[in-house]
């Protein structure tokens, strides 16, 4: 069955394109996902974001709700990073993993109450780590839900976002931005939402830009979005749909679950830098599921492959899945690629053995010997020029959870 965000009908009335994304269910194939792929060119929706405000749909991705007495220590035991220490109204990112450290989903984990918790991942991974959830909360006393179709997430990105926030979301102290990863509540045209300034990396969402997450719950979604577009009109905002999007997050060198990791990976396969790998798992803990694997990896060695940036030195998108090929044997695959217009050139993720990992080494892709080259380089592919912009000197930047 094929289902739509409660915002399709005037997505459709703006002129988007719609795409079909198949996603798994707990028995296979559950059905898929009709996402608007492009409003008016990729061109302009990227443009958008990297110049001004992008605007995005992303109700399809799932969401989780933990809430009781025992929510925080048992959310604590099912995932790799610090829970039970979350700060109210802080978030973080981590990995939800099986006995065998296989990863099962990627995380964003907000503290919304006292003794509660939403849980943002992609659409892929939503039954699986919900069931494994369920599974495990045998004497907790915590309640989950799956409440992916009542809450309506979009977001907006690019330079201009900043100003839109201060401006028309109202936050509640004048002035005032949160840090990445914390929640604010904020009220546009009677529509009562949680915000979340994005903090995949350095201050930066998905696509590379500052970003912002609002969540709806139990409201209109419609009036919602008629409302930020007809207040982002003076901002320059567009409509951007999911092409643009996977462009936009591959410059960033953001993965995917479902694209570019799966439960087939290990979480040091994922997370191949260190930083990555902190930002996701706590190593002082304690116990949570997977983490004998996580350890004895850190201790004796390295996996043997890991998540890299490559660019081609064609000008045809390869198919995705590409084998590459170091001399004549297949040494590993293409897992998303894009054409970038920040660098002119085929950008793509991709597994590649762990010893060659180091920039500059070449892989040849689809056949042996193929002219069709993938060179590794380091991620990101793009870094923003924006964070040192004007409006930002005079934000009063905070570390204190409100």
């Amino acid at each position: 069955m094929t289902k739509r965000t409660a915002l399709h009908g005037i997505e459709k009335t703006l002129g988007a394109a719609f795409g079909i994304r198949s996603t798994p269910g707990p028995e296979g194939p559950e059905g898929a996902w009709e996402i608007a792929s492009v409003y008016s060119t990729v061109d302009d929706e990227y443009a958008a974001v990297r110049e001004g405000i992008g605007f995005f749909d992303f109700s399809h991705r799932g969401k989780i709700r933990v809430k009781g007495p025992d929510s925080l220590k048992y959310l604590h035991g099912q995932v790799t990073n610090e829970i039970k220490k979350l700060p109210l109204h802080a978030g973080c990112y981590a990995l939800a993993l099986t006995h065998k450290g296989a990863v099962i989903g990627d995380l964003n984990i907000y503290r919304t109450g006292v003794e509660e918790l939403l849980i943002d991942t992609s659409e892929y991974c939503t039954h699986q780590v919900f069931d494994q959830l369920l599974r495990f909360a045998i004497s907790d006393d915590v309640e989950i839900e799956n409440v992916g179709e009542s809450i309506c997430h979009l977001a907006i990105h690019g330079p201009g976002t900043i100003r839109f926030f201060l401006e028309q979301l109202h936050p509640p102290e004048a002035e005032r931005v949160s840090p990445s990863n914390s929640i604010q509540e904020s009220t546009l045209d009677s529509s009562h939402l949680l915000v979340v300034r994005q903090g995949y990396d350095k201050g930066v969402g998905w696509t590379g830009e500052i970003g912002f997450d609002l969540f709806l719950e139990g409201q209109d979604p419609g009036k919602l979005w008629n409302a930020i577009l007809q207040k982002g009109k003076p901002y320059g905002m567009k409509c951007v749909g999911m092409k643009a999007f996977n462009t936009l997050r591959l410059e960033a060198g953001v993965p995917l679950y479902g694209l570019d990791m799966s439960e087939d990976n290990l979480p040091q396969e994922v997370l191949a830098s260190e930083d990555d790998f902190r930002r996701a798992i706590s190593t002082d803990k304690g116990c949570y599921i997977g983490q004998e694997v996580v350890a004895r990896l850190v201790s004796r060695g390295h996996v043997n492959r890991v998540l890299a940036g490559l660019i081609l030195n064609d000008t045809n998108e390869p198919r995705r899945r590409s084998p590459l090929f170091d001399g004549g044997k297949a040494v590993g695959e293409l897992t998303s690629t894009a054409w970038s217009p920040s660098l002119k050139k085929i950008v793509a993720l991709g597994y590649v053995p762990f010893l060659r990992e180091e920039p500059d080494y070449e892989f040849s892709v689809g056949e042996p010997n193929s002219t069709v080259q993938a060179r590794v380089v380091p991620l990101p592919f793009y870094t923003t020029r924006h964070l040192d912009g004007e409006e930002l000197p005079r934000l009063n930047w905070t570390t204190e959870a409100h």
